[in-house]
């Protein structure tokens, strides 16, 4: 066995310790006895001390370094200065690598350096990430540095990309979610991995008031039960946004069971059962609502438009800011973002890099146009208000997601002809003050109206959904762009009702991406819920 030592310990007195003897300092029974001696007055003066408290030890006298060495190599080389033995300095083993051990090894009188020993749970050769490791899910063995990437919503091979390489085709057939005479409109789909589920929200009249409805579907989208109440009180509900924490889902949603538009919150298990009492966020005079949801790992975001400044300017809402613990509870006050001469509306929260980013609609500067700040995660404007969009007629209803290094934003535009074209820009952070925004681009444009962008990051390019109708009535259209919304392929049509599809949302499960819809084929609106397929490799770059 190889006799190793771990550094540093240069400070340490070594005397005949580790897994054998030490020979004395020098050579000869007479060098011994002096070396034996003062150690033996060292470690009296270490154990009694002195009346100053000030310990002194006493070396080994000595004529030449010869009679000083102790013939071993990792405590390093013994000198005799002025009379007396002094210690060498050990080795510098060290090579500045937290993932390494410093070792002197004695055998071979050199310094090694082997690997820290961590975690390998899955057993495919790579250590867990953030140990000394590149591992980013050491719990799954098909899932390490350099494995293929597959269609399925993971990152295959730990580069913080997910699906790259990809391209979709619509599932045939979609599912009816609600029935009933009176209108129905879709909140939100997000995907739980832990029961590999879909959490659906949307809103129906029950009653004849509108409520919020949560229903659990299969991985294919089939329904697993009846859809379960979220709101059954007095006064319409509508929603309700969510996202999914890694064990349970949070939603918000806007409710006027107090007498005037106010957002509530409140969590549910996979299955859709609450996990509490329905959390009021807003208590202030007039409307509260159109709420945005994130979740930063440890705690809920909500923004939403409020109408509690009516008093001192009558038309103008304002866009709002709230923290709320992993429990739900409100940390610290609400947050003002916006104080303009005309309302900020319909704000989108996005989650960056160590940074929140909001996206809303304003009429400052005239027409009504898309403008954007970010936040720090404590809610602190870092960057901002800045206009996004540039066009001279009206643009609103803004969607937007974090993309690597920097938020992706898409918008309707309103044409000078009267018609609707879907625009994006790109807003890289941290970005330059004095230009903060690329583009516009056009994204969607031509003699159909395009509406209500959605967009889904894959990694290395951009999916895009909107409603166009292109051909006679709206459907719900889909295209794959690059992160400066260059096409990548052909358009994909994703609904083919007789009557019209919109407002489809983009949500990524599994090997698919849920798309949430509202239709009127039945005469009613109704809600209803289809996938894109995932197939990898099939898209060239």
């Amino acid at each position: 066995m190889l006799l190793t030592r771990r550094l540093p310990r240069a400070a340490e007195l070594r005397s005949g310790d580790g897994p054998r003897a030490r020979p004395p300092l020098g050579g000869g029974r007479a060098r011994a006895h002096r070396l034996a001696a003062g150690l033996a007055l060292a470690l009296a003066l270490l154990g009694c001390g002195s009346k100053t408290g000030l310990v002194v030890e006493e070396l080994p006298p000595c004529e030449s370094d010869a009679e000083c060495d102790d013939g071993l190599f990792c405590d390093g080389l013994e000198r005799c200065i002025e009379g007396r033995c002094r210690r060498g300095a050990p080795p510098a083993c060290a090579d500045e690598d937290p993932c390494t051990e410093d070792l002197c090894d004695e055998a071979t009188r050199s310094c090694v350096n082997p690997p820290v020993e961590v975690a390998d749970d899955d057993g495919d050769g790579f250590f867990v990430l953030g140990l000394c490791g590149d591992d980013c899910d050491d719990q799954n063995a098909a899932v390490y540095p350099g494995a293929d990437e597959v269609c399925n919503g993971i990152d295959d091979d730990c580069d913080v990309r997910v699906d790259e390489g990809a391209s979709y085709s619509p599932e045939p057939g979609d599912t009816r979610l609600s029935f009933t005479e009176a209108a129905s409109g879709r909140g939100d789909a997000v995907w739980s991995p832990l029961t590999e589920t879909w959490g659906v929200t949307y809103w129906d009249y029950t009653d004849g008031s509108a409520d919020v409805l949560f229903r659990q579907l299969d991985p294919t989208g089939a329904p697993l039960d009846e859809p379960k109440l979220v709101t059954a009180e007095p006064g319409d509900a509508f929603g309700a946004a969510m996202v999914w924490t890694g064990r349970e889902y949070g939603a918000v949603w806007q409710d006027r069971r107090a007498g005037v538009w106010e957002i509530f919150f409140n969590r549910f298990t996979p299955d859709g059962e609450k996990l509490g009492p329905d959390v009021r966020l807003t208590f202030a005079p007039f409307w509260s609502i159109n709420p945005s949801l994130a979740w930063t790992g440890s705690e809920f975001v909500v923004a939403w438009q409020d109408w509690r400044h009516q008093l001192e300017a009558p038309e103008n809402f304002e866009v709002y800011m709230t923290f709320l613990d992993a429990e739900g509870f409100e940390i610290g006050d609400d947050i003002r973002l916006t104080s303009d001469p005309d309302s900020s509306e319909a704000p989108v929260l996005a989650l960056g890099d160590e940074a929140i980013g909001v996206a809303f609609v304003d009429g400052r500067t005239g027409p009504e146009q898309v403008w954007m700040l970010v936040t720090s995660l404590t809610g602190d404007v870092l960057a901002g208000p800045f206009r996004v969009s540039a066009s001279a007629t009206d643009a609103y209803a803004p969607a937007l997601i974090w993309a690597e290094d920097g938020w992706l934003v898409a918008w309707q535009e309103e044409t000078p002809a009267g018609d609707f074209d879907v625009m994006g820009a790109r807003v890289p952070w941290p970005g330059s003050a004095a230009a903060p925004v690329e583009g516009p681009f056009a994204v969607a444009t031509g003699d159909a109206w395009a509406r209500r962008p959605r967009l889904l990051f894959n990694g290395d390019s951009l999916l895009v959904g909107y409603s166009d109708d292109r051909s006679g009535a709206y459907d719900v259209w889909a295209a794959l762009y690059d992160t400066r919304f260059g096409r990548l392929g052909e358009d994909i049509r994703v609904t083919r009702g007789p009557r019209d599809s919109v407002y489809g949302t983009l949500s990524r499960g599994g090997t698919s991406v849920g798309v949430l819809f509202e239709d009127q084929r039945d005469s009613n609106w109704e809600v209803y819920f289809t996938r894109l397929l995932c197939a990898e490799g099939a898209l060239e770059r």
